[in-house]
C-alpha cells in the first residue's frame, strides 16, 4: 500500500471599519434582537443590516466585543428610523442570503446601511469579512472562504438607495499568520464612489482598541453617542469619533475616512434647530410674510466655516512641507517615523470643503508605515514573515534560508510558538535533524498546548520512518482535529496511519473528510489514497472511481494515474495502464515508478523489450538501490535474448534483496537459457521455499 501524507499549509486573518454613506431614509423593525422601530422623517426610507460575528473557532479565536457592538448599533439604528436586520454568527451562505435580503428591502431606499463586526482580512490590497466556520490557515485562504468587502458596496450602490452606509468593525489582533508578501497588516484602503463615506475604525496598520472591561469597543462606543447626537450631520457624527478615539487611545488609534458624500445627512433630527434644505414654495397666501434671516445666518456661518478651514488647509501643507524636509535629511528611521507620527496626530480633522487634506494624510500614513516598518525589520515578526514567503506550493523553495530566518525569529522571541513549528518542521523533513525538530516542537506545545499546527507536525514526525509510531501519530493528528474540527490535512495524514493500522474503515472515513476540502490537490490526494484503500479490501469498481475523481480533481498528479494504470493492469486493459503511466511519466518526469510499471508494460503485454529496458534504466536512475527495476531489467534482457546483460542486473538486484524470490525465480530461468540447469534448479527450489509458488515444481 503507498499512501502519501501532504505537508501543513499556513493561513491567516485581519479586521476594519467600512463607512459608506448616502442620504437619510425610513426603516421597519429588525429580524433579531431589537424591538420596535421608530419612524423616520416622512419621504425617508432608511434599512440597515446589522451583523455581528463572534464565535468563531480556535484558528482565529472567539471575539467578545461584536455581539454587543452588533446589538447596540443595531438598537441605536431602529431608535433613528431604521428599518434593521439584525444577525448573529453567520457561515458564508448566511452572510450571503442576509446580503440579498438586505438589498432587495433597500430598492430605492434614502439611506441603506450596513454594519459588521467580526474579523476581517487583507488580500493583495482588498479586504474580506470572514465568516464563521470560514476554513483558514493562512490570509490569502480569504479569497475563497471570505466574502469581499466590495461586493456589499456594490450590492448596496446596485440598489438605488441614494446613500449607502457600510461599517465594518474589524481592526482587531489577527491571530493568523502572514502568506507573503501578498498580505498586510490592517485593512487596505478602500476608494468611496460618490454618494459614498468609507470610514475605518484605525488607519492603515493600527489595530483597534478593544476597550477591555468596557461593554463596547473605543471606535463603536465613540460611534453610538455621536450618531445619536441630534442636529450632527454624519461628517460630524464621523469627525468626533475620529477626535474622541485619538484623544482616548493616547494617540495610537486614528480613525480614517474617505468622503464622497453628496449633500448634508441628519440622522437624528434637533427638533426645528438648523436649517437643512431650502422651503418648496408653494401658493401665496393673504398676508404671508418672506424672512431670510435664518437664510442669512446659515450662509454668514457657512462663509466664517469656509475661512478657517482654508487657513487651517495652509497650516497642514506648510506642516507638511517641513516633515517632507525632515523625510530628506539623512537622519535615523526613528526620528523619521516620529515626524510623520506627529503630522499625522495634529491633523485629523477632515475638511469638508476640500480633499486636499485628504490626499496630504494618505501620503503621510504611507510614509510613516514605510519608516515604521523599516524599524520592526528586525522584529520576530518579520524575520518570521520572511520564512513564509519562502513557503510556496505545500513546500520551501529554499528550506536552508527559511530555517535562518525562522532561527533569528526565535532569537528575537523565544516564545514564539509558530517560529518554533516550522522550524521543526524544516529540521525534520529537509534536514534529517530528528532530535533538534523534535525539540522545537515539543517546546512550541509548552509554549502553546492548544497550537493545532504543533500536534499535526508532531503527527507527521511521529508517522515517520525514524519514529515510526503508528498509535503516537493517530494521537496527535486526532488532538489537531479536537482543536480545529477543519484541519483537513490531519483528517487525510490521520487515514494514512489508521491504513497502516489496517484499520481501514476508519482510513476511508478520514479521507472521505479529506474529499471535502478547498483545495483541489488535497482532494486528489485524498481520492488516491481512499481508492488503494478500496482496492485493499477488494472494491475494485470504488477503486476506479476514486481514481478517477482524483484525476479530474488535479489533472497533472502523476500519482492518481499510477494507481489507475495499475488498476487497468489487473483488468487486462493494457493499452489503457500504457496511456496512464505515460501520462504520469509527462506530468512526473522524475517519477521512478512510473517508468517501471510502464516497462513492465511494455515488457509483458507490448513485448517491445528495448522499450521496456530504457524504462527500467530510467526508473534505477532515479532510484539506484531498488531491486525490483533492477531484476525487472534483467527480466526484460532475458526476453531481448542478452543473457549476460540479464545475469547481471539479476545478480545485482540479489545483491541489493537477497531473499527476493522473483529474483531468484528470473536468474533460474537465465540459467536455464544458458544450459545451466542444476544451477537454475536451486534458485528455483529456494525461491519456491521463499512463497514464489511459479518457481515449485520446475
Amino acid at each position: 500500500m503507498c499512501l502519501f501524507v501532504l505537508p501543513h499549509f499556513r493561513i491567516a486573518c485581519l479586521l476594519a471599519w467600512i463607512v459608506c454613506l448616502c442620504l437619510p431614509g425610513v426603516v421597519t423593525a429588525q429580524e433579531r434582537g431589537i424591538g420596535v422601530t421608530a419612524a423616520a422623517p416622512a419621504g425617508e426610507r432608511r434599512v440597515a443590516l446589522v451583523i455581528g460575528n463572534s464565535a468563531y473557532g480556535p484558528a482565529l479565536g472567539k471575539l467578545v466585543n461584536p455581539a454587543n457592538d452588533a446589538a447596540d448599533m443595531a438598537r441605536t439604528l431602529a431608535g433613528l428610523g431604521f428599518d434593521v436586520i439584525h444577525k448573529s454568527d453567520l457561515d458564508r451562505r448566511g452572510m450571503e442570503e442576509a446580503l440579498d435580503q438586505f438589498t432587495a428591502r433597500a430598492q430605492g431606499a434614502a439611506v441603506a446601511l450596513f454594519y459588521y463586526a467580526g474579523h476581517g482580512v487583507q488580500v493583495e490590497q482588498e479586504n474580506f469579512l470572514v465568516p464563521l466556520r470560514a476554513r483558514m490557515r493562512r490570509q490569502l485562504d480569504a479569497r475563497y472562504e471570505a466574502m469581499p468587502a466590495n461586493k456589499v458596496v456594490d450590492y448596496m450602490q446596485s440598489s438605488g438607495a441614494r446613500a449607502n452606509i457600510v461599517i465594518l468593525d474589524a481592526c482587531r489582533n489577527n491571530p493568523l499568520p502572514k502568506s507573503g508578501r501578498s498580505t498586510g497588516s490592517g485593512l487596505a484602503s478602500m476608494q468611496a464612489a460618490a454618494g459614498t463615506l468609507i470610514a475605518f475604525a484605525a488607519g492603515p496598520g493600527e489595530t483597534a482598541d478593544e476597550n477591555p472591561g468596557g461593554r463596547n469597543g473605543l471606535y463603536t462606543e465613540e460611534l453610538l453617542k455621536n450618531l445619536a447626537t441630534p442636529g450632527l450631520s454624519i461628517v460630524e457624527a464621523f469627525q468626533r469619533t475620529r477626535e474622541g478615539v485619538h484623544r482616548r487611545s493616547r494617540r495610537k488609534q486614528t480613525p480614517q475616512d474617505w468622503n464622497q458624500l453628496v449633500g448634508s445627512i441628519v440622522l437624528a433630527k434637533a427638533g426645528s434647530e438648523g436649517f437643512t434644505a431650502p422651503p418648496v414654495a408653494g401658493a401665496p397666501k393673504p398676508g404671508s410674510t418672506l424672512s431670510l434671516d435664518d437664510i442669512t445666518k446659515a450662509a454668514q456661518q457657512e462663509k466664517e466655516s469656509r475661512a478657517a478651514w482654508d487657513k487651517r488647509l495652509g497650516e497642514m501643507k506648510n506642516a507638511y512641507a517641513q516633515v517632507e524636509t525632515i523625510g530628506r535629511d539623512t537622519v535615523s528611521p526613528e526620528i523619521k517615523q516620529a515626524a510623520w507620527a506627529r503630522f499625522l496626530a495634529a491633523f485629523t480633522q477632515d475638511n469638508p470643503y476640500s480633499t486636499e487634506d485628504e490626499a496630504l494624510r494618505g501620503i503621510a500614513n504611507e510614509r510613516e508605515r514605510h519608516w515604521k516598518g523599516t524599524i520592526e525589520a528586525d522584529s520576530a515578526q518579520a524575520w518570521f514573515s520572511r520564512g513564509e514567503e519562502l513557503f510556496e506550493n505545500g513546500k520551501w523553495t529554499k528550506p536552508k534560508q527559511a530555517r535562518d530566518y525562522y532561527t533569528v525569529a526565535i532569537e528575537r522571541e523565544p516564545e514564539f510558538a509558530e517560529a518554533h513549528v516550522q522550524r521543526a518542521r524544516l529540521r525534520i523533513f529537509h534536514f534529517q535533524e530528528y532530535e533538534q525538530g523534535e525539540a522545537d516542537l515539543r517546546q512550541a506545545l509548552r509554549l502553546a498546548p492548544n497550537l493545532a499546527s504543533a500536534h499535526y507536525a508532531m503527527g507527521n514526525l511521529l508517522s515517520s520512518q525514524e519514529k515510526n509510531d503508528i498509535k503516537g501519530a493517530i494521537a496527535a493528528y486526532t488532538r489537531a482535529i479536537e482543536l480545529d474540527s477543519g484541519f483537513i490535512l490531519a483528517y487525510l495524514n490521520r487515514g494514512v496511519q489508521y491504513a497502516r493500522k489496517k484499520a481501514l474503515d476508519k482510513a476511508i472515513a478520514d479521507y472521505t473528510a479529506a474529499t471535502g476540502s478547498e483545495d483541489a490537490w488535497v482532494r486528489a490526494v485524498a481520492h488516491t489514497n481512499r481508492g488503494i484503500t478500496y482496492l485493499n479490501l477488494e472494491r475494485s469498481k470504488e477503486a476506479m472511481a476514486d481514481f478517477n475523481a482524483a484525476i479530474r480533481e488535479a489533472p497533472t498528479f502523476a500519482r492518481a494515474y499510477v494507481e489507475r494504470g495499475k488498476l487497468r493492469t489487473a483488468d487486462k486493459d493494457h493499452d489503457g495502464a500504457l496511456a496512464d503511466f505515460s501520462a504520469a511519466i509527462e506530468h512526473a518526469s522524475d517519477f521512478a515508478e512510473a517508468y517501471a510499471f510502464r516497462g513492465d508494460n511494455y515488457n509483458n503485454h507490448q513485448r517491445d523489450y528495448p522499450a521496456a529496458i530504457r524504462d527500467f534504466t530510467r526508473a534505477i536512475e532515479l532510484t539506484p538501490n531498488w531491486a525490483f527495476a533492477v531484476a525487472a531489467r534483467g527480466n526484460a534482457k532475458l526476453n531481448n535474448k542478452d543473457y549476460d546483460a540479464a545475469l547481471a542486473d539479476v545478480n545485482k538486484a540479489l545483491d541489493l534483496q537477497p531473499d527476493y524470490a522473483w529474483a531468484l525465480y528470473i536468474r533460474g530461468r537465465v540459467y536455464e537459457r544458458q544450459g545451466r540447469t542444476a544451477k537454475a534448479k536451486t534458485d528455483w527450489r529456494r525461491a519456491c521455499d521463499l512463497g514464489y509458488k511459479p518457481a515449485c515444481g520446475k
